[in-house]
């Protein structure tokens, strides 16, 4: 149909322009109309067949489209904007679809015919109002179709691409711009977007073309840059660009592309050989960024070392303790420092001497264990005396890093804290039980235990890995992941040794290692990789495990990655000398994150004290472990101001978090209206400051004034009068409930809220308020007969379902409003009232309140109630009943109930006695069953053998496939006449089944019996 293209185009141009005139749009709807009758479009599936025959057959507007035809179209041709424009204006597009593209489409949603008659339905305003929030879906499988907010990775919808763009976050953008789906035409003006991240993005699209690439090659953002030249799919032209880079690791990163052109590494060669060499500079003429830049270099020569040990800093000192170049002689002096942190990174280094390690142990300083159980240098000697000292913390640690059987036992042996052995959980094993499955020779639970999300220890998997139990299926990721434990197993040992290829090692597959990165669960062994690979995207998320080793964490301190810098400060277990690097990495937010953690020690938060940067100066300050006693003698502490100073985000995040009421009251005064709507919604905000902005020009800053739990009365008063609708909502709520009289308890009285008695004055002037939801509270609230009936005939049917929630209705207006009959001011009165008399009353109307009459709980519990109830004809009402009585006679008239769905709902009752239950098991259904299963399995758990025989059929079935019963019973259920209780039987996992029985089961005439008998047993 190419040749129609051109046809086809003209008659879009013509129907998509609004000044088109009616006649000619009538013209162009008849061609279309005569092109389908015409030409072939349609397939066999009654379908078009390709882009040009959608475009005829949705212009043509036939009645016969479906809905689902409609996303079908929309979906397949998901870059055509032409086929999203005909959707859009299709007559039999729903509303809640057109309600979509009047975001997306919105010329389009309004030139489609129904657009008038849906704009007038009650549910347009609500459609339009739900905004959407991102381009992306944060669940893993989304159920969200064409019509949907978000963008799909596989289908990307080109109508979406424009709002989103303009209208979405950076995280959205960064989002859609690595979507290789999405045409690169469509991206070049995104080189220039203000997000860093954005750009990256785009550097690391797949297939980027020469002249994105191009557009990027001299990018501000070192970042972007070093993006780039990772990305394998850049062009050579443009690495050998970015060879010459200014920046050493954007240089680095060209010349280690396989992409990059031989010449052109050459070239970068003899360039770096042609440099004047540096003289180096002495140790203590350098600068702190200059010395941990050094110390971030895995080799650093003798005298380097030796010049930083000396360094007055006790964090350099405890850099050089913990550096893999410092020797033996360097890390005996410092296992003598004076300061505890260098100590401890001497306790962490493998390379520390025996000697200085049995030291520190003879120090019984508790903050030094941690690093003993973690250094594998510690002799098995010492890892024992450990173990009788040591907090819980530093033992678990131990179990992770020992290769010593003996100390695994010895762990397993030692004595829990005493709240540990008493607050035992049983779905979660303690590790010393993760201990005691793994020694225990028989291997049962090994590979159930290795699952199970809390507890995937380290060490769990080392075991296992030896264990001559270990399942094939664990071998192949054992053996690449953790080799040497996997060379211990002896049945694996001799063959590993005679031929390495005995076990082909296997990485665990993406998707699996996404899914525990996700929750942050991965097990012990998979995190100790990753945190020491190259693979970024999986080391960043490793870092925040619970399986993560400090040890291994502390070795990634120099990583050039911001997000695992990020990660690594907001630790509540980061040591001293990582808060201490981290509050001085040239990124301000890694700095920032140093703040947010609440256990940044007090000395870290001096240093930030002297940032260059306010904020971070200010955040420092107002911390709460920052001791004002500890500054140096002479400096005096002074919270500086913020107020229309510095980054937006820094003030944003200090009116959102400081517990400092000097900043709050500083920033309450910020020009930027997003900085005082933190400060307002600051749990801390004091009384003044809420009466500074009481007046704000902001009506969402004067609404929080009336939210906030410190404001005063006065202020709610004072905003009864605002302008603005919500605000004067917000007053008038707040002010009721803040004012309202509650009645005095007599002695063991429970407070019940539907006695409070408001301000009847007050409710008054706004009983006529424009506003319907003030309408609304009024109606819900006010005790004056008057201004109930008044209300009860508003015009909102908002304002008219309030007043049937108003637990002071008057009866005689309640009794009005039920014959009235409006199904949704019945059905909330039988929801609310506390008469009794209306609440029978609303029964008139019993399909409309059946689903109701449970939520109103001081109704349905009462015996008077239920009397009246379950005489009711409706067996909805009678379920009402079932579910919540508790008196002896009506559970019984509940259990002779004719209604299935009656005793079904009574079998979930918590209430039932003996004869209940066997009333209901004389009519059980499978239904009736499985809910009594669920509420009353100590019955039939208890009189499992005795209801084995059983005459309804779906009680032995249930007794067979749930309970454990004896072998004389097993044999008579194996053999029962019903297939269905063969059938629980054979699929069920509670009994035990003999070889015999098993046979029998496999040879039954039953094939679903065959079927779940083979899936447990072959």
């Amino acid at each position: 149909m190419n040749e129609l293209d051109q046809e086809i185009k003209t008659l879009l141009v013509t129907l998509f322009d609004p000044n088109s005139k009616t006649k000619d749009l009538q013209d162009v709807l008849a061609q279309f109309n005569q092109m389908l009758v015409d030409q072939d479009v349609m397939n066999k599936g009654n379908l078009p067949k390709n882009k040009d025959s959608a475009c005829i057959y949705l212009a043509s507007q036939s009645a016969d489209t479906s809905a689902k035809d409609l996303e079908y179209l929309i979906s397949k041709y998901y870059k055509s904007i032409e086929v999203a424009k005909l959707v859009a204006r299709h007559p039999n597009l729903p509303i809640h679809w057109l309600a979509r593209m009047m975001l997306f489409l919105p010329e389009d949603a309004r030139a489609n015919p129904k657009f008038d008659t849906y704009s007038q339905d009650d549910r347009w305003e609500k459609l339009l109002e739900d905004k959407p929030k991102s381009a992306k879906s944060r669940y893993k499988y989304s159920m969200g179709g064409a019509f949907d907010y978000i963008v799909d990775h596989d289908r990307p919808d080109y109508f979406k691409l424009n709002y989103w763009f303009k209208n979405g976050k950076a995280a959205d953008r960064i989002y859609l711009v690595s979507i290789p789906k999405i045409s690169e035409d469509l991206l070049h003006g995104f080189t220039n977007d203000s997000s860093a991240h954005v750009r990256k993005a785009l550097a690391n699209r797949k297939r980027i073309s020469e002249e994105l690439a191009l557009a990027l090659v001299n990018d501000k953002a070192k970042t972007v840059r070093q993006t780039l030249a990772n990305n394998p799919n850049c062009s050579p032209q443009v690495l050998a660009q970015l060879t010459q880079d200014r920046e050493a690791i954007v240089k680095a990163a060209a010349l280690a592309n396989k992409a990059c052109p031989v010449d052109a590494i050459h070239a970068a060669k003899l360039a770096e050989q042609m440099k004047p060499k540096a003289v180096a500079k002495p140790a203590t003429e350098m600068s702190e960024q200059e010395i941990i830049s050094q110390l971030a270099s895995d080799t650093l020569d003798e005298d380097t070392i030796k010049a930083f040990s000396r360094m007055s800093q006790p964090f350099l000192r405890a850099a050089v303790a913990l550096h893999k170049s410092s020797d033996q002689k360097i890390l005996s002096k410092l296992a003598k420092d004076k300061d505890q942190m260098v100590r401890l990174s001497v306790a962490y280094n493998p390379n520390t001497p025996v000697s200085s390690l049995q030291q520190l142990l003879k120090l019984a300083e508790p903050e030094l264990y941690p690093g003993l159980a973690a250094n594998p240098s510690l002799p098995e000697k010492q890892q024992l005396a450990l173990i009788k000292v040591a907090d819980e913390a530093s033992l678990l640690t131990l179990a992770n890093t020992t290769e010593s059987t003996l100390v695994w036992e010895a762990l397993r042996d030692s004595e829990p804290p005493k709240a540990e052995a008493q607050k035992k959980d049983n779905k979660k094993k303690t590790w010393r039980e993760c201990l005691e499955i793994c020694l225990d020779a028989k291997g049962k639970g090994l590979y159930a235990l290795q699952r199970n999300r809390h507890t995937r220890h380290l060490f769990v998997n080392k075991l296992i890995a030896r264990h001559p139990k270990c399942t094939e299926s664990l071998k192949g990721p054992y053996a690449f992941y953790l080799l040497e434990s996997l060379m211990k197993n002896p049945q694996l040992a001799l063959a590993m040794l005679e031929n390495p290829n005995a076990v082909k090692p296997e990485e665990y597959a993406e998707w699996k290692l996404k899914d525990w990165f996700m929750y942050e669960d991965a097990p012990g062994h998979v995190v100790k990789y990753y945190l020491n690979s190259d693979q970024i995207k999986y080391a960043r998320k490793a870092v925040i495990c619970w399986t993560a080793q400090l040890v291994d964490i502390q070795a990634q301190i120099y990583n050039d990655d911001i997000h695992m810098k990020k990660y690594m400060a907001g630790l509540p277990h980061a040591t001293q000398f990582m808060l201490e690097i981290l509050a001085r990495d040239p990124k301000e937010s890694v700095r920032m994150a140093v703040l947010d953690n609440k256990n940044t020690p007090t000395k870290v938060l001096m240093h930030l004290t002297t940032d260059k940067v306010a904020g971070i100066r200010t955040a420092a300050q107002s911390h709460k472990n920052f001791d004002a006693k500890m500054m140096p003698e002479g400096v005096e502490v002074k919270v500086e101001s913020l107020k229309n100073k510095g980054a937006k985000r820094i003030r944003i995040k200090q009116a959102k978090d400081t517990e400092s009421l000097t900043v709050l009251r500083d920033l309450a005064g910020d020009k930027l209206a997003e900085v005082r709507l933190n400060v307002i919604k600051n749990k801390k905000c004091p009384i003044d400051v809420l009466e500074l902005l009481k007046t704000d020009e902001v009506a969402e800053i004067r609404g929080c004034a009336t939210d906030h739990p410190n404001s005063s009365i006065d202020i709610r008063k004072h905003l009864l009068s605002d302008k603005d609708d919500r605000v004067r909502m917000s007053a008038l709520r707040n002010y009721m409930y803040a004012t309202a009289k509650k009645p005095k308890l007599a002695k063991g009285e429970k407070r019940d809220y539907r006695n409070r008695v408001f301000d009847e004055e007050m409710l008054g002037q706004f009983k006529d308020d424009p506003y319907e939801p003030i309408r609304a509270l009024v109606a819900r609230l006010t005790i004056n007969t008057e201004v109930q009936s008044q209300l009860a005939t508003d015009e909102s049917s908002r304002v008219r379902e309030s007043v049937a929630e108003n637990y002071h209705l008057e009866p005689k207006l309640a009794h009005a409003l039920i014959k009235a009959g409006d199904p949704r001011v019945v059905s909330l009165l039988a929801e609310n009232t506390i008469d009794q008399d209306v609440f029978l009353a609303t029964l008139v109307h019993a399909d409309v309140v059946a689903s109701s009459l449970w939520r109103n709980d001081q109704m349905r519990d009462r015996l008077s109630i239920h009397k009246v109830l379950i005489k009711h004809k409706n067996p909805k009402i009678r379920q009402v009943v079932a579910d919540y009585a508790t008196d002896p006679e009506i559970l019984s008239k509940c259990a002779e109930d004719g209604a299935t769905e009656v005793v079904e709902t009574l079998a979930y009752n918590e209430n039932l006695k003996v004869n209940h239950i066997k009333q209901i098991l004389a009519k059980a259904t499978e239904s009736i069953m499985s809910n009594l299963c669920s509420s009353n399995e100590g019955y039939l758990k208890k009189y499992a053998n005795e209801l084995s025989v059983h005459p309804n059929k779906w009680v032995r079935a249930y007794i067979a496939s749930n309970f454990k019963v004896s072998a004389v019973c097993l044999e008579k259920l194996a053999a029962d006449k019903e297939a269905v209780v063969r059938d629980g039987l054979a699929d069920g996992y509670i009994n035990k089944l003999s070889e015999k029985l098993i046979e029998q089961l496999r040879n039954d005439p039953n094939e679903t019996v065959r079927k779940h008998i083979q899936w447990r047993y072959d």
